[in-house]
Formats: C-alpha cells, structure tokens, sequence
C-alpha cells in the first residue's frame, strides 16, 4: 500500500526504532544505520530484526515532527546532527544536518521528539 512519507525495506542489522537509516550499499530495498558521516534517507518509526521489514519515515516528505534517539545530552531547541548507530547528537563533525531537537535529551539512548531537515 502507498503511503506517503513511510516505506517500507528490509533490515541488514537488527534496527531499533527512532534511528536514522541509510540504503545498504548496492540495495534500493534494504537499509542499515546511518553513522555521522553518513546521508540518512529516513528514521526507522519500529523496531525490526535482521531480514524483517521496518517501516521508514522519510526525510524528504515526512512533515510534522518524529522521534530520534539521541547519543549524548542535547537541550531543547539545538541544532542536531547525524551520530554513530543511527542517533544524533550537537557535534557538527557530520556533512549531514539532521534538524532540531524539540525537547531536551538526558543523555545517549534518550528518544526525543525532533524536526527532520529535508
């Protein structure tokens, strides 16, 4: 079924929910995280285990806001950045702007509600 915003692949690694993800190398149907460096094509909204299917909310045409799990503290209303294992964090070191941070995080693993840049 068609819904725009969300699709659907099959996950290479076990995948949590509120993670960015990217298009595993030679795949347009799998993905994987996305690490700092990494573009990110969406955030997984549930988790999934290697071979099973997670559904994707892609950055591009997903308004409205999502949950991201962050690596470190972040404080409410900061710019966020792509981070290892899908999070994000305040580091710019990424080529990759996430977006922003709409509550504060207490620390790695906290899942916080966010904007996706597009």
């Amino acid at each position: 079924m068609y819904n725009p915003g969300i699709i659907t692949r099959t996950a290479t690694e076990a995948l949590a929910a509120a993670r960015r993800v990217k298009l595993t190398s030679g795949s347009g149907t799998a993905v994987e995280y996305a690490d700092a460096a990494d573009d990110y094509i969406g955030v997984t909204t549930a988790a999934a285990v290697i071979g099973g299917v997670v559904p994707v909310a892609l950055k591009r045409a997903n308004p409205g806001t999502v949950e991201i799990t962050a690596a470190a503290a972040i404080t409410a209303g900061a710019t966020i950045y792509g981070a290892a294992d899908g999070k994000v964090s305040t580091i710019s070191s990424s080529t990759d702007k996430y977006g922003v941070a709409l509550e504060a995080a207490s620390g790695d693993g906290a899942v916080i509600e966010s904007l996706m840049d597009d």
